[in-house]
Formats: C-alpha cells, structure tokens, sequence
C-alpha cells in the first residue's frame, strides 16, 4: 500500500471564513385594488351611486324567421354608452345566441332611455354592458 507524501508550507495561506450574509427581511406585498376597465370619458355602471333605470320600452319587431324554427327566446349583450342625459350609444355587441336577433336589439338599445347616471351627486357618462333576453310578444 502506497501513502501520499506532503509537505506543509511555511507560510500557509489563510483562507478567510465565509462572510455571513443576512437574509433580506420580508417585503410586506398588498394585493393590487380591484379596478374596472376604464374606458376614457365614462365611469363604469358598477361605480355610479345606483345602477341607472330604463324609462321607456321602445317597440321591436321579433325577427319571423326566428318564429317560423321555433325559437321563442334569444339572448343579447351589448355594450352601451349612457350619457348624461340617459340616452343610449351602442359601442359594440358583445355577444348573440342568434345573429338575427342583434338587429332587434341595437334598434330597442338606440332608441332607450335611462335615468341620468351619477358618480357623487354629478351626472356621468356611464359605460354598461346590457343583457338582453329578447321574445316575442305573447
């Protein structure tokens, strides 16, 4: 069996002890405040002091095409502008069970009038998305 042979040094080399390093202290993280998407110029219906009511009904026609395949019932959102005088701008739609039934929808929307919306006492424009069930009448 074979040993290693070593010298020692004279001077040996110091290795200098790791320095001690301290552990960050806990960032205390909020979570972020829930906001709306804002679309410029309009509060949205969920941040006004109440949700704003419609005044009228406008008369529509339900598509007979829909009547003559048996559907009876639709549903629409639309995304609304309401001003501050209550009157009603479509932006765009958001959905539609039935494409016939989009048409019907933009022509109640347009000619619809709600009640002023307010943010703090002053009237807005509000910005709303519109569910709409539509039928025809019974």
């Amino acid at each position: 069996m074979r040993t290693a042979d070593f010298e020692l040094e004279s001077n040996p080399k110091v290795i200098p002890s790791p320095l001690a390093v301290k552990a960050p202290k806990p960032v205390k993280l909020s979570p972020a405040p829930i906001t709306r998407p804002k679309v410029q110029g309009f509060v949205s219906v969920g941040d006004l002091d109440s949700r704003p009511r419609l005044l009228n009904r406008p008369s529509t026609r339900y598509p007979t095409a829909l009547l003559r395949r048996g559907v009876r019932s639709g549903t629409v959102i639309l995304e609304v502008g309401i001003s501050m005088s209550g009157r009603v701008n479509v932006r765009k739609v958001i959905s539609s069970s039935h494409p016939e039934l989009t048409k019907m929808a933009t022509s109640f929307a347009s000619r619809a009038r709600f009640s002023v919306p307010r943010k703090d006492g002053e009237p807005v424009n509000a910005i709303y998305r519109w569910p709409m069930t539509l039928q025809p009448p019974k």
